[in-house]
């Protein structure tokens, strides 16, 4: 029979054991909770852009090997994300929903960001580290595509923390479980293999690990993770048919500013800028303290990242293929890791100078760090929330307003034709085109134009809808004049 005492007993018990929890644990639990709740927020609402279309088209196939073969169409699509996405179309999520594993993946990142930053920095740095992550407009919003860039992000500290736990503990099983993930994480995206440098970069800088047993084990699991990232580049890795100029996308201070998290990823205004400026501050003492006192743990690993951004405009220049902030974001770690030590050191000298906090001196640095921290990133979230990926929605009613059955409607460049095909197919679909601009001006049946910003189809077309300023991947709409 029940007995409502003992289960009062018993609830107390447990209640009284939760709260006994290290305060740290539960500091990480509520980013936890609060990172998951920024990015499951509006997860479905944004409508998705040409390179999430790409992915949804593995969803909607009959077999999973139907969707690796999608995989294999696109630029470096490694097979895993799509493979991810056709399960999570058989378990019942559609379209826009099937963004739900990536911002789970950015989520586990708040928790694998803490657990590594403890091998750099001491626990209240590497709670402000998992704050930074939690909170980021920059990783909130690759956690909320159709892309595989939450699971680089992911495997790409998993790597790096595994092997620095294989490094410090040793035993085949766990450089077992770092071939492991690797191999898993370059399937998501073939970057993850660039987690091997920060590897040797730590090992460089921490001579209890250098022993020939460490070196052996880690030179094996880099030739079989190199040959299987050749393996998969050869296989999956299709590179671009077509040339791009380097920069076409981004000026070279926003792609490196953007890809490390220091600038906003649009347009800034007003109170947005409040986050980042916190953040530069926060890095600026953060690379002081660390040369002050030498620290070159916390510092190879910003070197090794501006390495690799040098070896990444390099192989894109080769290709001629433009470069993304997307390319280096998930480098954006080291900066927040930096960016943590140096804001907890700042608030803890504030502490210090406030008599009545002697004996709360690291969590007021910590808590009071969180707390200014969530407050300025509030306008850079909101901004980001209200941003449109493309104006497949905001576009449809000026252009249906013009609109005349019959009448041809343009889409430059021509593969984004697939966007608006996608979106506006039951109204518009057997009148939108894939065009050049010559088919533009000696077709006269074509009397809309979709096309990038910087096209102007002036005099012959009139100008009917400008995107609002916070649109990632904007485009006007021209209408012919008569």
């Amino acid at each position: 029979s029940f007995n409502a005492r003992e289960f009062m007993k018993r609830e107390k018990t447990a209640f009284v054991t939760f709260l006994k929890f290290p305060p740290e644990v539960l500091g990480l639990m509520l980013l936890f909770v609060a990172g998951l709740g920024l990015r499951l927020y509006r997860l479905a609402v944004p409508a998705m852009w040409i390179d999430e279309i790409g992915v949804l088209e593995a969803a909607s196939q009959s077999a999973w090997q139907q969707a690796v073969a999608v995989a294999k169409g696109h630029i470096m699509g490694m097979p895993l994300h799509y493979l991810q996405t056709w399960a999570a179309a058989q378990l019942g999520l559609h379209n826009e929903w099937l963004r739900l594993p990536d911002a789970l993946w950015g989520s586990l990142t708040i928790l694998l960001g803490y657990r590594l930053a403890k091998f750099y920095v001491e626990k209240p740095a590497a709670l402000i580290t998992a704050a930074l992550i939690a909170t980021s407009p920059l990783l909130i919003r690759y956690s909320q595509e159709l892309r595989f860039y939450a699971a680089l992000y992911f495997f790409y500290l998993l790597l790096i923390y595994s092997a620095l736990q294989a490094l410090e503990k040793r035993g085949w099983l766990r450089w077992l479980a770092v071939t492991l993930i690797g191999m898993t994480g370059i399937l998501f995206h073939i970057y993850t293999i660039t987690a091997l440098v920060f590897v040797y970069a730590a090992l460089l800088t921490r001579p209890q690990w250098r022993s020939l047993r460490n070196l052996r084990s880690l030179l094996t699991v880099t030739i079989l993770l190199l040959g299987f990232f050749g393996w998969a580049a050869v296989e999956f890795g299709s590179v671009p048919g077509y040339r791009t100029p380097l920069f076409a996308l981004e000026k070279p201070l926003n792609f490196v500013l953007r890809g490390l998290g220091l600038a906003p990823i649009h347009s800034p205004r007003g109170a947005t800028l409040l986050y980042y400026l916190l953040l530069v501050i926060g890095f600026a003492a953060g690379v002081a303290g660390a040369l002050k006192a030498r620290r070159t743990a916390l510092l190879i690993p910003l070197l090794a990242g501006l390495a690799l951004i040098a070896v990444i405009l390099g192989m894109n220049w080769y290709r001629h293929y433009f470069v993304h902030s997307r390319q280096i974001y998930y480098l954006s770690y080291w900066v927040y890791l930096l960016a943590a030590a140096g804001l907890c050191s700042l608030f803890g000298r504030l502490a210090r100078r406030l008599s009545f906090l002697q004996k709360n001196q690291t969590r007021f640095a910590v808590g009071g760090t969180i707390l200014i921290l969530a407050l300025c990133s509030l306008p850079a979230l909101l901004q980001y929330y209200h941003a449109e990926r493309s104006i497949t929605k905001s576009g449809y009613a000026p252009l249906l307003e013009h609109w005349q059955a019959g009448d041809w409607i343009c889409v430059i460049p021509d593969f984004d034709a697939f966007v608006f095909q996608t979106y506006w197919k039951e109204a518009l679909g057997p009148w939108l085109l894939s065009c050049d601009h010559k088919e533009i001006f000696q077709n006269p049946q074509v009397k809309f134009v979709i096309a990038s910003e910087e096209m102007d189809f002036s005099p012959a077309f009139r100008e009917i809808y400008r995107p609002p300023a916070d649109t990632f991947y904007p485009k006007r709409i021209w209408m012919r004049v008569e």
